[in-house]
């Protein structure tokens, strides 16, 4: 200590620590943390390898070393969660702290790690193209029956954290029929069928879905990963 870590959302971090009875008497110590975020269980490490075991998971977390005889260490392993839902970039200060119940509020030891989320930050802007000009949402638009609209939707990934399993899903419009093979992702073709694993577009009873395995984060001087899909449809 001290650890650093970096992790998504939902991700796990393991920090192994040892507690030591450097007192004169036997001594039980508990155990308390204080975070930003991160929630921390702690386990036995029963074999000493810094690798939490099934056995020792199995065998539940610990809140206390129990007694511990002078100059006697103990080994632990503490699993921290990054919970789901935390923001992009936000920052946690772990203190764990095992406290002294032979002389509790004057002896204790602690350790500090830190944690950076990296979440993906995804937005969705969608536009249609008419008559050559470009109408983003809440634009006044008028079009006759047979003409053609062309619906850009751009998805975009402004954070640290690679966005997974993405599913873009876009109704097609009232009053409109959608144009066969019209699909495009940043700018290349797709068909209107599911092919199966890696197919990114395909057309489904009333709307069109484009679904991505990953979308990038950021990098280097990248403000954004982004993806452009369009299809088109004619008024009816």
């Amino acid at each position: 200590a001290p650890y650093t870590y970096t992790g998504d959302p939902g991700d796990t971090l393991i920090f192994d620590f040892t507690v030591t009875n450097d007192g004169n008497g036997t001594d039980n110590f508990t155990f308390d943390d204080t975070t930003d975020y991160v929630t921390w269980v702690f386990y036995a490490d029963t074999d000493e390898d810094g690798v939490l075991s099934a056995g020792e998971k199995t065998a539940g977390p610990v809140t206390e070393t129990g007694n511990m005889t002078s100059g006697l260490v103990v080994y632990y392993i503490a699993i921290g969660t990054i919970p789901v839902g935390t923001a992009d970039e936000a920052t946690d200060t772990s203190i764990i702290t095992a406290i002294s119940q032979g002389a509790p509020g004057t002896v204790s030891g602690t350790d500090t790690n830190s944690t950076t989320c990296t979440a993906p930050l995804l937005t969705l802007v969608k536009s249609v193209t008419h008559g050559g000009f470009t109408y983003f949402n809440g634009d006044a638009n008028e079009a006759a029956p047979g003409d053609t609209l062309i619906y850009t939707i751009l998805v975009a990934n402004s954070g640290t954290g690679v966005a997974t399993t993405v599913v873009v899903t876009d109704a097609i419009p009232t009053n409109t029929t959608y144009v066969a093979e019209s699909m495009t992702i940043d700018g290349t073709g797709d068909d209107d069928a599911l092919n199966g694993a890696g197919d990114e577009a395909f057309k489904a009873a009333s709307s069109v879905i484009f679904d991505f395995d990953s979308i990038a984060a950021v990098t280097g001087g990248d403000d954004t990963d982004q993806r452009i899909l369009t299809f088109k449809v004619t008024v009816d």
